[in-house]
């Protein structure tokens, strides 16, 4: 009882649980509250297998998500963070005691394991909390954000039983990026390579632009594909879009390189913001360079 009572304070002061499939639940948190990020909402995915569950990043982590992923499910659980990003490592660190293994690609292991900076965090929540839309026992306590220790997880597959969790290796946005493929389901969750609804970020220096090409043209190549679930905003996208968001890329990285993109708005980290064809993208200055 108290468990289910610390789940609906979350859900209504914060987060959101949305059932998508059997065995699958989106856990989603609004991003949009903590800053200008170009996008809403941050999404994370639990799948239950037979045997095992699997959450897929793991978002900001404010308040009880340890209790949401527990009532939803009892199973041993596996973490996996599809990039160091704090947007969706946060809840990681919340749930490290919980889970059987926490894992990242060697690419980000040592950015999770030195932490980042937390207190902008708490004082961008702090007007939350005013606004009485956030419990003030919910605010992230020092050190939320800390070190997390990681185990390597390059290309594997693990065994939920039942469903199969294929963990890809996708780079572009990130060096250690990666995506996960459900089967026999043909679940895709490529994080934030491939997403509808708000802007793609490009333009920071880890970003690479011919990397991110190419693993969309690995995750355009896989079989069996029925549903994209991207790490911000929209979700349940048919697999087409990949196809369509290729061939945004490809002109918004020709449009950045001759200097039709705008300024990216405050809190965009810089760079130069290209929409085109439903997509956002923020690209670095030079646009079409290899970084």
């Amino acid at each position: 009882m108290e468990e289910s009572g610390r789940v609906a304070r979350w859900l209504t002061s914060w987060g959101v649980v949305e059932p998508l499939e059997r065995g699958l639940w989106r856990i989603a948190e609004p991003i949009g509250r903590t800053g200008e990020w170009g996008v809403d909402w941050v999404n994370a995915f639990l799948v239950e297998g037979e045997r095992r569950a699997l959450l897929f990043d793991s978002g900001i982590g404010v308040g009880d998500l340890e209790a949401v992923v527990g009532f939803l499910v009892a199973k041993p659980l596996t973490v996996v963070v599809s990039h160091a990003h704090w947007d969706h490592a946060g809840g990681a660190r919340r749930l490290a005691a919980r889970a059987e293994a926490v894992r990242a690609h060697p690419a980000e292991a040592a950015r999770l394991a030195a932490g980042e900076a937390d207190g902008w965090l708490r004082r961008a929540l702090e007007a939350e909390v005013r606004r009485g839309r956030l419990p003030a026992g919910d605010l992230p306590a020092p050190g939320h954000l800390g070190p997390l220790r990681t185990l390597a997880a390059g290309e594997e597959t693990i065994d939920l039983g039942g469903r199969r969790a294929l963990l890809l290796h996708t780079p572009g946005h990130t060096p250690g990026g990666l995506s996960l493929l459900v089967e026999p389901d043909g679940w895709l969750f490529p994080s934030d390579l491939a997403y509808r609804g708000g802007l793609l970020w490009l333009q920071e220096a880890e970003a690479d632009l011919d990397a991110y090409a190419r693993s969309l043209d690995r995750l355009r190549a896989l079989g069996g594909l029925r549903a994209l679930f991207g790490g911000h905003d929209l979700v349940a996208q048919p697999p087409r879009m990949l196809e369509e968001l290729r061939a945004a890329f490809e002109k918004a990285r020709e449009r950045a390189a001759r200097g039709a993109g705008r300024p990216g708005r405050r809190g965009e980290a810089g760079g130069v913001r290209v929409e085109v064809d439903g997509f956002g993208f923020l690209l670095p200055e030079e646009g079409a360079g290899g970084r």
